[in-house]
């Protein structure tokens, strides 16, 4: 019977890759046609493309398990296991199975050392015995060793897969960084003066009718300032490594890249939204006195945004963006007329989301039922330092432990120098 088993699965297994070259082609033709149709996130056709990719990985799969039964069937064809079991691929797990230790007790080595009595004699002193075994188990069977002890155990022969590299945590994307004027300071301190009150008494003035008493008097007009200053503040964190990880520049790359550099930028990404001032915290746009808010209260969101945007422009500004939490975007973006039409247009359009011709940046970076519109290159960031990396063993018992510590650290300040730039857009 093992003189059959090859050759029958060779045949299957054949016919197997010819139909799963042929369904990976059709899938292929149909990505190729309706490539345009993809890219605009056609419903039907993407259901139809990933059919079709199912299909091909089925065929794909039942290829490889052939292939592996025929790696078997050619081991127990080739007389690469052990004699006295069943020939039978199907019968012979269900009645034994082949241990390392059962190889070794009816190996030809072993019959032989019981025949020869050397394990009798009773006069043999230390060193006299010498036996070689011989081979009870190969690499690859070290590979993939079998635990299980019947053919019901088969969960203890499942090997599991290792994906490749590491599945980090996703992180929220820095949005604010990429809306305002950032420059440089060498300071620790910015000032700037900045204009609250400007007067404008400006007024047509008739020509003096006497040499002495008011009359031609020119209006006066008045202005006021005030000194604005911000503090450049540290935002840092740290985070414990072996001294290992720093020898490998990989290791210390994906550390540095990964986490330390994105939780100070995130961080930053905050401050510039809700800083509160206080302490160490930076001043946000939302806690800077002299930006404008709006009421949402009993109107649609996108109405209160558009007056948000009307007192920006009363101020004889341009606003460039509205920020607005992914959750009070979705109700926008959910809400119909009376006729169940969205507001916002269909499910499938496309381009860029917009209300009032105005961007929207939707980020979990500001609260739930809060927007904020702005003229955004008004606020400014100033870097005195920016994101360094230095190590250090002498933190608690690192140094005897071989670990080190790895700070990440850089140094801001940030302000609004024209806080009517900006409106609040509160209860929406």
């Amino acid at each position: 019977m093992k003189d059959t088993i090859a050759p029958a699965l060779r045949e299957q297994l054949t016919e197997v890759k010819k139909d799963c070259q042929e369904r990976w082609a059709a899938f292929d033709r149909y990505r190729k046609e309706n490539e345009e149709s993809l890219k605009k996130g056609d419903k039907d056709i993407h259901e139809e493309a990933s059919r079709r990719h199912s299909a091909y990985a089925e065929k794909a799969q039942e290829a490889k398990v052939i292939e592996k039964q025929l790696t078997e069937a050619k081991r127990w064809e080739d007389g690469d296991v052990a004699a006295g079991l069943d020939d039978s691929p199907i019968e012979r797990p269900s009645k034994r199975i082949w241990t390392p230790g059962q190889r070794l007790v009816e190996s030809e080595a072993y019959k032989e050392l019981l025949s020869s009595g050397e394990l009798r004699r009773k006069s043999a002193g230390a060193g006299d015995f010498r036996w070689k075994a011989g081979e009870v188990s190969n690499r690859e069977e070290f590979k993939a060793l079998i635990t299980g002890a019947s053919e019901t155990s088969a969960g203890a022969m499942v090997e599991n897969d290792r994906l490749a590299g590491l599945v980090g945590l996703l992180l929220r994307p820095i949005v604010v960084r990429d809306l305002v004027t950032v420059g440089d300071t060498d300071s620790d301190l910015v000032e700037w003066v900045q204009e609250n009150v400007f007067t404008n008494a400006a007024a047509e003035t008739a020509e003096a009718t006497a040499v002495s008493g008011t009359t031609g008097t020119k209006p006066e007009s008045a202005l006021t300032f005030a000194v604005v200053q911000s503090n450049v503040r540290t935002i840092a964190h740290w985070i414990p490594a072996t001294k290992r990880a720093l020898q490998d520049a990989g290791q210390l790359r994906t550390l540095v890249d990964q986490r330390l550099e994105d939780g100070i930028r995130l961080r930053l990404d905050a401050q510039m939204i809700a800083g509160d001032g206080a302490g160490e915290n930076l001043r946000g746009i939302l806690n800077t006195s002299g930006i404008q808010t709006q009421d949402g209260t009993g109107m649609p969101a996108v109405e209160a945004i558009l007056r948000a945007i009307t007192k920006i422009r009363l101020a004889f500004m341009e606003p460039t963006a509205a920020l607005v939490h992914p959750n009070d975007f979705m109700a926008m973006r959910l809400a119909t007329n009376a006729n169940g039409d969205y507001f916002f247009g269909p499910p499938n359009i496309a381009g860029p989301v917009t209300a009032w011709g105005l961007p929207l940046i939707v980020s979990t970076v500001i609260a739930e039922n809060t927007a904020l519109v702005g003229k955004w290159n008004e606020a400014m960031l100033w870097v005195r330092e920016g994101v360094t990396i230095s190590a250090s063993d002498s933190h608690s018992d690192f140094f005897v432990r071989n670990m080190v510590a790895v700070l990440g650290e850089g140094r801001f300040a940030f302000g609004v120098p024209r806080p009517a730039a900006f409106a609040s857009v509160t209860n929406i």
